[in-house]
């Protein structure tokens, strides 16, 4: 397979049309679109379609790709998020099973399309019988009774009964995806998963040559209880792992972020293959000149910074950098992330509450293009991130965004992360189990020497220059390349 796409790359859209599909709005999801951007400049003619926050369709551009976010009923689960925000009544009783029974034979006849055969629908007065159960005053209770213990008992997870939010995406988007008769549809992440391998067995029924790629930002299956223990949340990972297992095989191309991810999907999923590796670095060579994150922050160019970057859910560790502010005097925290985020709130007053707040700062994201230029006015980057499957096996975005802006480290000691950041002196690694204490006395010591950690970047310069967009970007592009060229042939192209 190439390694680049292979020279002139020829009109925009000459090598086919992509549909790429996420599950959030898209311009906070610096891999979709970089992905969409170094595809779209190899020559392909790509629309990214994601989900709206607001319940209305938009449609906009980022990076020169058109993006249309779409409103994502709840036909299935039975709680619409835009309806109740304002204010209006879910349907009940009838109107609300029709709704719900429509969306479940469009599944099947979908379903019926992965599976090459004819759509099995209940018959006529099985569905009346069906609606009047469920649309009595415990037809809610019934149907989350009736669901679980069918999903329980499926092979490979249940799916299709156990995880209604999956298919609303599914149901909402798929009519864009394949209204805009793609030659690729690009699914990023589990959640679109069966939107893609439906769609495209919907579109080759229809006689279009069509293929799909499964990128895995991570180990979804093991993440997938979302925190839930007991006997909910083995369920869910049995049935995001039992959907994955059946569908991510089926993908003409797996893509993924790290070595070490690639092997395990290769073994839990039993892929012919390996995925192929594209890191989520950030570009480098091609970067812009971003706003100054010390002016933005409000912070003095005499006084220290460190930086974080990203998420802000509690197993990201950031409320240990708040907590270690007290016992670093004169330091500041330049939080990157938008005031939306729902977990701002609580960080501010956990810095009020123990006196640091006005060192504590929230500044915006800025393009992907700029990320590096923008963390570069910080003294310090952090990655507190506590032990979960997910964060001990890859080098995170945010660890290489700071390692291209040559940022000394203050690193957790999850596993692939510490050992990197050892290896190459580029930081202090602290024990998370320590808690704030242990992450103090890590920023005390970068901020002491920070000549000691510049110095162990420009011996590491060469492992850092496969570290970029650049560098990564072409294996994407060579995988495009390598599906052109089998187009025609059903043979997974990896």
């Amino acid at each position: 397979m190439p390694g680049g796409s292979g020279g002139d790359p020829g009109p925009p859209g000459a090598r086919g049309r992509v549909a790429m599909v996420v599950r959030n709005a898209v311009a906070g999801d610096s891999r979709v679109r970089k992905s969409a951007s170094a595809l779209a400049a190899a020559g392909w003619d790509v629309t990214v379609i994601g989900t709206s926050t607001d319940g209305e369709e938009h449609r906009l551009e980022l990076d020169g790709v058109p993006v249309r976010l779409v409103p994502v009923p709840a036909v299935l689960s039975g709680y619409d998020r835009a309806r109740v925000r304002r204010r209006e009544p879910r349907p009940v009783g009838e109107e609300r099973f029709a709704g719900w029974w429509s969306a479940r034979q469009v599944l099947v006849d979908r379903d019926a399309a992965l599976r090459d055969r004819r759509a099995q629908l209940l018959p006529e007065p099985a569905r009346r019988g069906v609606a009047r159960l469920l649309s009595g005053p415990m037809g809610g209770r019934v149907a989350l009774l009736a669901r679980t213990a069918a999903g329980a008992a499926t092979p490979g997870g249940g799916w299709r009964r156990l995880d209604p939010w999956v298919q609303e995406v599914e149901l909402a988007l798929a009519p864009v995806v394949e209204a805009l008769d793609p030659d690729v549809i690009h699914a990023h992440d589990h959640h679109t998963a069966p939107l893609a391998a439906r769609s495209a067995a919907v579109l080759r029924r229809r006689g279009r040559e069509v293929r799909w790629v499964h990128d895995a930002h991570e180990l979804s299956a093991a993440t997938a209880d979302r925190g839930a223990g007991g006997l909910r949340g083995l369920l869910r990972r049995r049935m995001i792992g039992g959907m994955l297992a059946e569908l991510v095989p089926t993908a003409d191309a797996v893509v993924t972020v790290s070595d070490e991810l690639a092997e395990r999907l290769r073994a839990d999923l039993r892929l012919r293959d390996r995925p192929v590796v594209v890191l989520n670095a950030p570009p480098v060579a091609s970067g812009r000149p971003a706003p100054s994150l010390r002016e933005r922050a409000g912070v003095r160019a005499e006084d220290a910074l460190l930086v974080y970057a990203g998420g802000l859910t509690p197993s990201r560790g950031v409320d240990l950098v708040v907590r270690a502010l007290p016992a670093l005097a004169g330091v500041h925290l330049a939080l990157v992330a938008p005031d939306a985020d729902p977990h701002v709130a609580g960080l501010r007053a956990l810095a009020d509450g123990l006196g640091v707040g006005e060192r504590l700062h929230v500044v915006p994201y800025v393009a992907p293009d700029q990320v590096v230029d923008y963390l570069s006015g910080a003294d310090a980057g952090l990655v507190p991130l506590r032990h979960r499957p997910n964060h001990e096996i890859s080098l995170v975005t945010k660890y290489m965004e700071y390692a291209q802006a040559r940022l000394p480290l203050v690193v957790s000691d999850v596993r692939v992360m510490a050992a990197f950041t050892r290896e190459h002196g580029l930081g202090e690694v602290f024990d998370v189990d320590d808690g704030a204490a242990g992450l103090a006395a890590a920023a005390r010591t970068v901020l002491g020497d920070p000549r000691r950690y510049r110095a162990a970047y420009d011996a590491a310069a060469g492992v850092l220059a496969r570290l970029t967009w650049e560098e990564q970007s072409g294996v994407l592009t060579g995988l495009y390349e390598h599906i052109a060229r089998t187009a025609g042939s059903r043979t997974p192209a990896v």
